[in-house]
């Protein structure tokens, strides 16, 4: 019968380095990544193009702010919080970091009155506000200070005075 020797580790007599080196893969073939498509899956790039152009991903929405009178019991209650935290964790990144990525504070900010929306609506947060076009012209009219313009001429009216414009 032979007497069989184990060998026991330690820090003295194992390298670390050299076990790692010795259960790792060397060879993984050629790779198979499509390079030519990384600028396009970039977050970076996708969120920079989202600044540019001013449109929302597909499927955002401003957040929900008011009354809530389908709450009724607890598992409702619940459901609007979880609706409300996914809402806000859809929301692009940077906006999240604006506010701690605390829905919270998102809601105290919107909570805060006129002076914040500005800001609210440069977030894309508030829907921004829509101006009326009037729809018929109004009367414009045109009033002279009775100074003289570079090309014309002003003989009818003295140095330094003034003549009314004439309307017709």
């Amino acid at each position: 019968m032979s007497i069989h020797k184990v060998f026991y580790r330690s820090p003295h007599n194992y390298d670390l380095e050299e076990a790692g080196d010795e259960a790792s893969v060397k060879d993984f073939g050629p790779s198979l990544t499509v390079q030519s498509m990384a600028e396009d899956v970039d977050i970076n790039v996708i969120m920079k193009r989202f600044g540019v152009t001013g449109k929302m991903p597909e499927g955002l929405r401003p957040p929900m702010y008011g009354d809530f009178d389908e709450v009724f019991d607890f598992r409702s209650a619940n459901q609007a919080l979880i609706n409300a935290r996914d809402s806000f964790m859809s929301m692009p990144a940077d906006v999240r970091a604006r506010f701690g990525n605390d829905p919270q504070l998102l809601m105290d900010f919107l909570s805060g009155g006129e002076e914040n929306r500005a800001e609210a609506r440069k977030l894309g947060l508030v829907v921004p506000e829509v101006i009326p076009v009037p729809e018929k012209i109004q009367k414009v009219q045109i009033i002279s200070d009775g100074k003289p313009t570079a090309g014309t001429t002003s003989s009818s009216s003295p140095a330094g005075g003034s003549s009314a414009p004439s309307s017709t």
